[in-house]
């Protein structure tokens, strides 16, 4: 469990991408008792961390930081109003109570529905693993990439590397008498993720395409 003394100059053992640092104007000597993740196979507690002086290095001024964030928060406040509308349409519709067994089934999902999406979207991913891809192609795996065997061992990868990449970082950071830098443990964790960003970027683009062109479709009459 990380220390209050830990949170006060601004120590970050777990890696992170953004994290305001609060540091004191004053050089002081703090033991810091930060491990590593145990699933990372190390087992190493920090020597005392000599922190920055502001006579030496440069560092953020909490009062100033707070200052400004004080301010923010009042302006986005003053910005979150409630209006209504002068004239409004009024649909009348059933109460839940009045609903059979049957629409309730049919509009909500049970526990028994969602074991059977599990189970079909499971199915898939074995196919979608065993087959070709010109083979699955009448299937839909949007949403299930992260379970295939080459995107998934893509993506166990770069969160690895990213998290040894901030630990180094953070090591590096001890060494040159920092305590932490917020902007350069998020710069070295950015470089790891980019191709990740950039591809929900591109997925996220074709899903709106599909949705437009499911919108623009003209709906299907269905005789009863």
């Amino acid at each position: 469990m990380t220390s209050d003394l830990e949170h006060k100059h601004g120590y970050c053992p777990s890696p992170s991408v953004k994290g305001e640092a609060s540091t004191t104007s004053t050089s002081e000597t703090v033991q810091i008792g930060a491990t590593f993740p145990s699933f990372l196979g190390v087992s190493t507690k920090y020597p005392p961390v000599q922190t920055c002086n502001n006579s030496d290095h440069t560092v953020k001024n909490t009062s100033s930081s707070s200052s400004s964030s004080s301010e923010a928060a009042t302006t986005v406040a003053a910005l979150k109003l409630v209006s209504f509308a002068e004239t409004v349409t009024v649909r009348r519709t059933l109460s839940r109570d009045s609903y059979t067994e049957e629409e309730r089934l049919a509009y909500w999902f049970t526990e028994k529905d969602f074991a059977r999406m599990k189970r079909s979207s499971m199915a898939l991913v074995v196919k979608m693993n065993s087959c070709s891809p010109s083979s699955t192609t009448k299937y839909c795996t949007r949403g299930l990439e992260r379970y295939s065997q080459v995107q998934g061992r893509h993506r166990l990868k770069n969160r690895y590397d990213s998290i040894f990449a901030v630990l180094e970082e953070q090591d590096n950071l001890y060494d040159e008498g920092f305590s932490v830098d917020d902007e350069r443990i998020s710069k070295v964790y950015s470089s790891h993720t980019y191709t990740s960003i950039l591809w929900a970027h591109l997925v996220g683009l074709q899903d709106q395409k599909e949705a437009e062109k499911y919108k623009q479709q003209k709906p299907r009459r269905t005789d009863s």
